[in-house]
């Protein structure tokens, strides 16, 4: 596909927190991500879990582990 110029689109996230938008892009890991963001997205996937949100892992279509699916999740 590159030989014809097809360019693969990352996926992205956002998150809006304190009126600052935060982009996450696939593959781009944690390391650019603040620790007060990382504290506000545990909280808020902590509260979903109290509400009953699950996790849906049937779309993943890598081969990972599934404890590490759920977690890149």
């Amino acid at each position: 596909m590159k030989d014809k110029g097809v360019v693969k689109v990352p996926g992205c996230s956002s998150v809006e927190l304190n009126n600052v938008v935060h982009e996450f892009f696939s593959g781009e890991g944690v390391q650019s991500v603040s620790t007060d963001l990382l504290r506000a997205l545990d909280k808020l996937v902590k509260e979903l879990k109290l509400v009953g949100y699950v996790t849906d892992i049937s779309l993943v279509f890598m081969k990972t582990w599934k404890m590490r699916t759920k977690k890149l999740l």
